[in-house]
């Protein structure tokens, strides 16, 4: 977004225009708790009926859960708690189930009955929950681990398991010496015959025992794993490696000379500037059945291999880069994404040198990147507004794109065919599709650049409509049935609040005021905005 916001009077919390008691400056000073703590993390009960939430102390760091209720929010006793949802909750396709991450571990819910489930305990980076293609079971990834839940067995079972080590059977590296060994001592031969012979046979029986966990697949000691995704139906997995032998430059160390101990102490920093380099991704597909890996070649995506500095290169007399830039997925759990029955996959791929960002499918037989979608500037391509994924027929892809120098949302069949299905001089951000994909629901800013709201638009017509009037929507959630929406919003003088509000739009059903009694009681300056436009023409 080019459109630039200036405020004409600055919202300053210390200044209020009538005030029957003054603001001294002990008070303009005071901790921020007596304006009131805001409304934090919130979230819809499993069945859609109650809100809760999380709320400071006054006074203190720890943080309470409410159930939230016009007037009267109830605080959540600690016996309530093993049986509480979580704000990030993943729905089957039927929308029967949902499941879970709380505290670290992982739950399901049956959307019928209300019983929750269990499914890890104690786990240690648990990661990128997903149904399964045919809803039996819960996959999830503890590093660069999968495993599946079974709910029929209730077993937890390996599904694929991806190190960056040498293989055991794998040929050693030449070594003269060895060799040597081998041929002029027999026993130490024989030795090595019976263990190999051992490990064949073990690998053999492992194949043929269906009640065995999948071997590990191995890459070899020369690179490092930042990045995996299995394919709902168990059958693909997409891993994201890079070189392990880089430049990581030396950590700069910060001195704390103020610390409990009463003695210096040093943290770690970064690296220095210039130092340790971006180096490019390598996606690798692998069939889960052969166990055969291929490499996805970046050369299909347009410009890959063109320098977008070579005229300042040139004028600074500089050969310009040759051969593909470098390219890099900046988050496995953002940046890939298959298709709920796990036919599909598609990948974002962002130019270390962020001139260009391109959306790619991959075909999985072929083992190649389809581009899909390109956004590229020569100034900068922005990292943020870049969210996409698959609609439930599980062909059509959406993304938000710069492209008309807004974040709009688009469409994109199977045949190729890209619909705008938002457009104007202001942004969609924050998209949450309806479970049919008929509606998506986003963060919207048509009346203001600093403005927003929640938006709706239809994907059969295009047809766009404010569902609130807030006047400060922050992000949204919908309700399990998808008929209302849970809203934190806010204004200059309102810390965050809570309300919902019928997805079809209507009158907000106001949950919170969480401020306090003395700063309710001042009035204050309301600030003025106005538009300054780009002297580049930009709006």
């Amino acid at each position: 977004m080019r459109l630039f916001v200036l405020p004409l009077l600055a919202a300053m919390w210390a200044i209020p225009a009538v005030a029957a008691t003054p603001i001294s400056l002990d008070q303009a000073m005071a901790h921020p708790d007596w304006i009131g703590t805001p409304a934090e993390t919130a979230w819809w009960s499993w069945d859609g009926k109650q809100v809760f939430y999380k709320q400071k102390r006054t006074g203190s760091q720890l943080r309470d859960i409410y159930q939230a209720a016009p007037g009267k929010p109830r605080l959540v006793g600690d016996a309530e708690l093993a049986n509480l949802d979580s704000d990030k909750v993943i729905y089957n396709r039927e929308r029967t189930r949902s499941i879970m991450l709380r505290n670290g571990d992982l739950f399901e819910r049956d959307l019928k009955s209300g019983a929750l489930t269990q499914i890890t305990r104690g786990s240690n980076g648990l990661a990128a929950p997903q149904y399964s293609a045919d809803g039996r079971s819960v996959q999830f990834r503890v590093g660069h681990e999968w495993l599946g839940w079974n709910r029929a067995d209730r077993l937890i079972s390996p599904l694929a398991a991806a190190h960056a080590t040498k293989a055991p059977a794998a040929a050693p590296d030449a070594d003269n010496l060895r060799d040597l060994q081998l041929r002029l001592i027999s026993t130490l031969k024989r030795q090595k015959d019976d263990r190999d012979a051992s490990r064949d046979r073990a690998e053999q029986e492992r194949r043929a025992d269906p009640t065995r966990a999948p071997a590990p697949i191995y890459l070899g000691d020369k690179v490092v794993i930042d990045g995996s995704a299995l394919s709902p139906d168990g059958r693909w997995l997409l891993l994201v490696t890079a070189p392990k032998a880089t430049d990581k430059g030396r950590i700069g160390k910060l001195p704390r000379y103020v610390t409990e101990s009463g003695y210096e102490e040093f943290d770690d920093q970064r690296p220095r500037v210039g130092r340790n380099a971006p180096v490019s991704h390598t996606l690798k597909l692998v069939n889960l059945a052969t166990r055969e890996m291929r490499d996805l070649s970046f050369d299909s995506l347009p410009g890959i291999g063109v320098d977008p500095l070579a005229d300042l290169r040139k004028a600074q007399k500089l050969p310009e880069l040759k051969g593909n830039r470098v390219v890099r997925v900046d988050d496995d759990g953002a940046a890939v994404e298959w298709n709920r029955s796990g036919t599909g996959l598609a990948v974002m791929l962002r130019a270390a040198d962020n001139k260009d960002r391109w959306i790619a499918t991959v075909d999985l037989a072929g083992a190649t990147l389809k581009p899909a979608h390109r956004v590229t500037d020569n100034a900068w391509v922005n990292s943020g507004n870049n969210e996409f994924g698959w609609l439930p027929d599980n062909s059509t892809l959406w993304y938000l794109s710069e492209e008309s120098g807004y974040a709009h949302l688009y469409t994109r069949a199977s045949d190729g065919k890209t619909r705008a299905l938002t457009q104007g001089k202001w942004e969609a951000t924050r998209i949450q599709w309806s479970a049919d994909g008929a509606t998506a629901f986003m963060m919207c800013n048509p009346k203001n650049p600093g403005t927003y709201e929640v938006c709706s638009v239809s994907a059969v017509d295009a047809k766009l409509r404010e569902v609130t009037a807030l006047e400060g929507v922050e992000q949204f959630a919908l309700s399990p049935d998808e008929r209302k929406l849970l809203v934190h919003y806010s204004s200059s003088y309102m810390p965050a609040q809570l309300a919902t509000i019928a997805a079809s739009g209507g009158a907000p059903v106001k949950l919170t005021d969480t401020r306090s009694p003395d700063f309710k009681a001042r009035s204050w300056i309301e600030p003025q905005y106005v538009a300054v436009p780009s002297t580049k023409g930009a709006g």
